[in-house]
């Protein structure tokens, strides 16, 4: 694992810089590249800086982490939210999960599913394995949509689910380790006091945090932080 901490205040410009070494990167081995997106508030302001860099945005498909059970075009759409502060400003391909005001969550894991399998055309033992995967983490540990005490933990046999949450009273659509963990590179952002201390127990190998399963997966992983003050 790599970690990398940033002064608070250069926390988004700095993070975003990473970022754009990782897919110039990518560029100069794929024509095409495929990552995954997560929304959220720690990535969105970093993917606003983000949509500056020089990159050929032109080679890459971008796809979502996670998507909340909503219209494509309600406040809480991880989607529309990519969409405004990226999306728009960059000349790439993107798929969202819910297109319109259709929630039929199960046809909806099931298309995005095939859709993956189509256009992921690189292979780990027969999973679709993204170039880059980028995670946020939050307060209560849990990475993508999959909570503590939720189904979707246990989940190794589907790439994208519907993962009831108990706390939120709610569904929410997100991949499963297994496409996460099958990703060729992980960035993992996280800010403020209480996800460092998660962090460390994370290190400790408190396997109680859903992010535990994905720092302890064996691909390289870079974990971006904002620096103790």
């Amino acid at each position: 694992m790599r970690l990398i901490e940033i002064n608070d205040k250069e926390f988004c410009k700095e993070s975003a810089k990473v970022i754009a070494d990782e897919l110039q990167e990518l560029q100069g081995k794929f024509d095409h590249i495929n990552v995954a997106l997560s929304g959220g508030s720690t990535p969105i302001p970093i993917l606003k800086e983000l949509k500056e860099s020089n990159l050929k945005w032109e080679q890459f498909d971008f796809f979502l982490v996670d998507e909340r059970c909503v219209p494509v075009n309600n406040e809480e759409s991880n989607y529309k939210n990519l969409k405004e502060c990226f999306f728009n400003y960059i000349n790439s391909r993107s798929h969202p999960i819910i297109k319109d005001d259709n929630i039929d969550l199960d046809q909806l894991v099931s298309e995005y599913n095939n859709l993956v399998d189509r256009l992921v055309i690189r292979e780990k033992d027969g999973v679709p394995s993204f170039d880059l995967v980028i995670l946020g983490m939050g307060e209560d540990g849990h990475t993508a949509s999959l909570f503590p005490e939720t189904e979707g933990l246990s989940d190794y046999e589907n790439n994208y689910i519907c993962n009831y949450v108990p706390k939120l009273e709610s569904y929410r659509i997100t991949m499963t380790y297994r496409l996460i963990n099958n990703a060729d590179k992980i960035i993992i952002l996280t800010k403020g006091d209480a996800k460092r201390r998660i962090f460390k127990k994370i290190k400790e190998n408190v396997k109680y945090y859903p992010m535990n399963k994905v720092f302890y997966c064996g691909q390289p992983l870079t974990w971006i932080m904002d620096k103790l003050v």
